[in-house]
């Protein structure tokens, strides 16, 4: 059995879809757009376009066969309109309810700065959803600067979430 078998397509591969679609609900215009000081200059709303732009080059990647990460659309509208980020993730979401369990098996090459290396569609969204939460984790910060808070689980890793539960359950 190969690695690219073990892949299901599990509710961890929509949970950044919840969490990017719980940032929007909660934030004003004003806020997404707004560019912190400190450590995060970018703004919440150029955190949500760049990972959209990962989805979306997966996306379209697929179709053509190989993926490349690097040609993504960067600056998009999504950076600063939260509607159309919205739409974007419900993109998203539509997109991954069309899958099957086949659908993460299949394969295709993912250009990188080393080379070209061969992947699947299942490990690929492993990738994303890793890179989404660790930006999510990025924006939550950048959310309590404006006093607004998002559940718990939110910019979290869903292995440091089961190892949270395992040893609440231990203890």
């Amino acid at each position: 059995m190969t690695s690219s078998e073990n892949y299901t397509l599990s509710g961890l591969f929509f949970d950044p879809i919840n969490d990017a679609l719980e940032f929007l609900d909660k934030l004003t215009s004003d806020i997404y757009q707004a560019k912190a000081q400190g450590p995060f200059s970018s703004s919440i709303g150029a955190h949500m376009r760049h990972i959209l732009d990962h989805y979306q080059a997966l996306m379209l990647g697929i179709d053509a066969g190989r993926v490349d990460y690097n040609q993504r659309t960067r600056q998009s509208a999504t950076e600063t309109d939260m509607n159309l980020a919205k739409e974007s993730w419900i993109q998203v979401r539509e997109w991954l309810n069309t899958f099957s369990e086949d659908t993460l098996k299949k394969t295709f090459d993912v250009i990188t700065e080393h080379g070209n290396v061969q992947s699947s569609v299942g490990r690929e969204l492993s990738f994303v959803s890793s890179h989404a939460v660790h930006h999510f984790a990025f924006m939550k910060q950048l959310c309590a600067h404006f006093n607004i808070a998002l559940s718990g689980d939110v910019g979290v890793a869903p292995a440091t979430l089961k190892n949270l539960r395992e040893t609440a359950a231990n203890n």
